[in-house]
């Protein structure tokens, strides 16, 4: 399985490794058996994310967490009844850990994280280990959610079960344990960041006790330790609340965050995005409050519903800082029905839990800004111009009211891309002269029925490209277009946790179906560690550039300012696309009585949109079995107006198996095929009739004779 190629629009994959099987489920509550292989029961595979990722030379190291989506159900969500579907099982208190009263059953589906590291030239992959002495450390580890590398010392970090935060130091040259420190006063870390020879991380410190109101839970730290003593931080800036993502952007560091869920009652400080100080030519050394550019509630209405959003991944790309936003599954919905008892619906309603769940869940948002420190802009790239919030006034009863959102409408699409069940900005980078995005979507859960809070309407739901989205910008002035809208490879990957940006781009992956083993099932579970090589350049700059598609597909472009790679693939269509509200809204569904025959995505690196006039960029011809003249074909655009994607007829003409079209600067990678029965023209109308008199007089003579 590893080194399978994965043939994408403008990159080739390849799958480097994957999450080996390592435990048998005989079903839930009953003790493991031994194994694998396993004589009794079946396989199973706990190791979901590649939670940490970074990269020194040759070596990509990295740690996982295992079940995620079942701590996530008990810790986050309070759901602790067990569950197994064809895909997963979360056994919460009925584990064989949480019935030894070893584990608490919201956490009761943990196992020990794993310390791998991937050597590209001789394509191996090693588990580290560490010494006897710090096993237990290690085994009371959630998981590995951060890893940074400087020098010659690669660190993995992550929260304690006891409290705190465990951090373990190696020796890149050799890959031998150097050191283990726990951090008492902190309760998380997500993400560390390298910028002039500086290692930075972002981590969450408790509050005090008793809580003070005001008090700001965010760290930055930096790394001030060495290869001899590696485990050191200071402390070098401050914000409201837990630190999640950085990046640097004009000359300064930037950091989302998120609400103070797992560092105690404080504030609620609601997500935002923090500033640095400049960055001196030896880094930040002093512990400053950091400016806060962008909070939530200056785009989302819902008070309730902002309190639970978290700051996603961010990156800096052609002078404009992106980022997005992340959404626990179910959480916002929750927090509602926490919020208003009296009026949210009763547990056995599920239509009215299913309408709140529509008004309060959230897919992620993007957004870009720059001149943070002169005269910011910011800006909505995907996102809604109104959202629904629960708007309750004094004794009143309460209801859901469509109201703006503090931003203006979106310049280039809808939250989530278009697909509602986008809900984690997980990861973004900047590679290939393109800034890629990965989501996490979790249709799969929603199609198996994430837990009991999901309810039971929604199950099933789940739209059909089904698996985590891998976007990108090819510039500042264009919208995203998708690499994948399908687990780049594997549908049961619902997540790119991590991307590592080189001469090639690396992919930690996030797959919780630990009860998908067998290979002849497909999509199978576990974690997945990917590299994504760019196709050769097919689009020459120049006047007239014709581009082979293949399979008779071809694009031929009025003109190309900047080289780059133009490909094309097909992806499933179905009543659960994720453009099914393009094709609801055009109306042409209903015009044609059926779903497109096929969806086309295109996707180009090159800079052909500034080339020629707006209504004229190029002209598309796909080969498509049965296509005749009443065949057309759509190309998917937004207008901002309508808060919609819409399509669009480019269809120029249709025969004899081939559909031509005409693209436009409303082009977001996206063609709807159509073949529908051809219907003659006026002149074959003619004929038909004709023949039909000369038959009836025909007729008519032979009886008379």
């Amino acid at each position: 399985m590893a080194h399978a190629q994965i043939d994408l629009p403008t990159t080739t994959g390849e799958l480097l490794a994957k999450a080996p099987i390592d435990e048998c489920f005989d079903g839930i509550g009953i003790n493991y058996p031994s194994g694998p292989p396993c004589a009794t029961g079946r396989a199973k595979v706990n190791q979901s994310y590649v939670w940490g990722l970074a990269q020194s030379g040759d070596q990509l190291w990295f740690g996982t967490m295992s079940n995620t989506h079942c701590l996530v159900q008990g810790a986050y969500l309070g759901q602790l009844s067990p569950r197994e579907t064809t895909s997963y099982v979360c056994e919460f208190g009925s584990s064989q850990a949480a019935r030894a009263a070893q584990i608490p059953a919201k956490i009761g589906d943990f196992r020990p994280p794993r310390i791998y590291t991937y050597n590209l030239t001789s394509r191996s992959l090693v588990e580290r280990s560490v010494p006897n002495a710090y096993q237990a450390a290690l085994n009371s580890t959630l998981g590995l959610r951060a890893a940074g590398i400087l020098g010659n010392v690669a660190l993995l970090a992550g929260p304690s079960l006891q409290g705190g935060m465990n951090v373990f130091a190696f020796r890149v040259s050799d890959g031998q344990f150097l050191a283990y420190q726990r951090f008492a006063q902190y309760a998380n870390i997500r993400k560390m960041l390298v910028v002039n020879g500086v290692l930075y991380a972002g981590v969450g410190r408790y509050a005090s006790s008793p809580a003070q109101s005001g008090e700001k839970t965010g760290r930055v730290l930096r790394w001030t330790g060495t290869e001899a003593a590696p485990i050191s931080f200071s402390e070098v800036g401050v914000i409201d609340s837990m630190a999640s993502e950085l990046t640097e952007h004009e000359g300064r560091i930037f950091v989302s965050s998120w609400p103070d869920v797992e560092s105690g009652p404080t504030s609620q400080q609601e997500a935002g995005l923090y500033m640095s100080p400049p960055l001196l030519s030896s880094g930040l050394n002093s512990s400053t409050e950091w400016t806060r550019v962008w909070k939530v509630s200056d785009y989302e209405p819902d008070p309730v519903t902002a309190a639970t959003y978290g700051g996603g991944a961010l990156a800096s790309f052609g002078g404009y800082l992106y980022w997005g936003t992340m959404h626990v599954p179910m959480m916002s919905t929750l927090s509602h029905i926490r919020a208003y008892p009296a009026e949210a619906p009763a547990s056995n309603d599920q239509s009215g839990l299913l309408n709140w769940a529509r008004n309060s869940e959230r897919a992620i948002s993007i957004f870009r800004g720059r001149s943070f420190v002169t005269s910011p802009r910011l800006e909505v790239l995907y996102g809604e111009a109104s959202l629904p919030t629960f708007v309750k006034t004094g004794a009143d009863p309460g209801q859901w009211q469509t109201l703006p959102t503090g931003m203006g409408a979106p310049l280039w699409g809808p939250s989530g891309f278009g697909n509602a069940f986008n809900n984690y900005t997980w990861s973004m980078a900047v590679f290939n002269g393109r800034l890629w995005i990965g989501t996490m979507d979790w249709s799969w859960l929603a199609n198996e029925g994430l837990s009991p809070s999901v309810p039971i309407a929604w199950q099933g739901v789940g739209q059909a490209n089904i698996g985590a989205d891998l976007w990108y910008f090819p510039s500042v002035n264009s919208p995203a277009l998708p690499e994948s809208i399908n687990g780049v490879g594997n549908p049961a990957n619902y997540g790119v946790r991590n991307m590592v940006a080189g001469t090639d781009l690396y992919l930690g992956m996030a797959n919780p179906m630990n009860l998908r083993t067998n290979p002849a099932e497909g999509a199978l579970g576990g974690w997945e560690l990917l590299r994504l090589t760019p196709k050769p350049a097919n689009t020459p700059s120049g006047s007239g550039v014709n581009v082979d598609l293949s399979n008779g597909n071809s694009v031929r472009f009025c003109g190309v300012n900047a080289p780059g790679s133009t490909y094309a693939t097909w992806v499933a269509t179905g009543s659960g696309s994720v453009y099914q509200t393009a094709l609801t809204n055009s109306g042409i569904q209903n015009m044609t009585g059926m779903m497109p025959q096929g969806v086309l995505l295109m996707a180009s690196s090159a800079d052909w949109r500034s080339a020629c006039a707006s209504d004229n960029l190029g002209d598309v011809t796909l080969s498509v079995a049965g296509a005749n003249r009443s065949s057309r074909v759509y190309q998917l655009f937004w207008r901002p107006g309508t808060g919609n994607f819409q399509a669009q007829d480019i269809t120029t003409s249709a025969d004899n198996g081939q559909i031509r079209g005409r693209l436009t600067a409303d082009f977001t990678g996206v063609l709807f095929v159509f073949t529908v029965p051809e219907i003659p023209t006026m002149s074959e109308w003619a004929m038909i009739f004709l023949a039909s008199l000369m038959a009836m007089f025909a007729v008519v003579w032979l009886r008379r004779t």
